[in-house]
């Protein structure tokens, strides 16, 4: 039987669809304050305002960037022994905020360009932060898993 098709494999792979439905949401709004603040900011002189429209991909690149780190390592500590004797889920929650947050803080510091071009802005910065103290919650609420086959 196709380990796809097994009714058991698909239970288990509830915790990463929950984990992409978040991914999904976070991507929708990303693109709708993206493409849609011009036309809001046009509407309104507000600095919070704009500042949290011009800040908010970075917060959605946090969680967005965390939940796809999770769902990588709950794959590989399911598939590789070495992970999987090693890395509890506190570890690993803790393991994909660190790496999320190494890539999104150090695009900000123009360590390197692969989420675009990027200027420095503390706004940035700290609505980063703020994403991954976010999707840190998330993972302890949710307690995502992807146990063991048999």
């Amino acid at each position: 039987m196709d380990d796809n098709a097994n009714p058991e494999t698909m239970r288990d792979m509830n915790d990463i669809r929950k984990l992409a439905r978040i991914q999904i949401i976070m991507i929708v709004l990303f693109f709708v304050m993206k493409f849609g603040r011009q036309d809001i900011l046009s509407l309104t002189s507000n600095n919070t305002i704009e500042t949290v429209l011009y800040s908010f991909p970075n917060f959605a690149e946090a969680i967005i960037g965390t939940m796809t780190v999770t769902m990588v390592l709950l794959v590989a500590r399911r598939n590789i022994s070495f992970i999987r004797d090693r890395l509890g889920d506190a570890g690993l929650y803790a393991s994909a905020v660190l790496i999320a947050a190494v890539y999104v803080i150090s695009q900000e510091f123009n360590l390197h360009a692969l989420g675009g071009n990027n200027l420095y802005d503390g706004n940035d910065v700290l609505f980063s932060l703020i994403g991954l103290a976010v999707a840190w919650i998330a993972l302890l609420i949710i307690r995502p898993d992807y146990p063991r086959t048999h």
